[in-house]
């Protein structure tokens, strides 16, 4: 019972992970698509003398894709905020960061200090360690 208990914890855990790193590349796709659409050859195609409820096209234009940057970026936001909730509440954002650095060793380095009740990359709870000698590599 509890190995199956456990599956279900691992698999909410690569679900939240995978939901963090999806919001992340949201809120990357938010300003280079604003990049995009201000750019001169697309900014161009409203570049007409026209003019809707009395503001130039161009103008409205420009403005809307402001406006449509700002509520998108609230909204990938909101959702960053969401799912680093729902990460931190089944300690993928953890189990992601460890798996991403310097590989099993590294992580079974950075409980053990964790364990200890020192800060990780910590040696001895107040410097770094690399004046020493004992950086990350002599830890390992």
């Amino acid at each position: 019972m509890s190995t199956a208990r456990a599956a279900a914890r691992r698999r909410a855990a690569a679900d939240a992970a995978f939901g963090v790193r999806k919001a992340r590349d949201g809120a990357l796709a938010v300003p280079l698509i604003g990049f995009i659409l201000l750019m001169p050859p697309v900014a161009q195609i409203f570049a007409i003398d026209g003019r809707i409820a009395g503001v130039p096209v161009t103008v409205g234009y420009v403005f809307g894709v402001w406006l449509l940057l700002i509520v998108g970026a609230r909204r990938i936001g909101a959702r960053i905020l969401e799912t680093e909730t729902v990460a931190e509440a089944t300690g993928a954002l953890h189990a992601d960061a460890r798996a991403a650095s310097a590989g099993p060793a590294g992580a079974a380095a950075r409980d053990r200090g964790r364990e200890a009740g020192s800060e990780p990359g910590r040696q001895d709870g107040g410097g770094s360690g690399t004046a020493t000698g004992q950086g990350r590599g002599a830890r390992d």
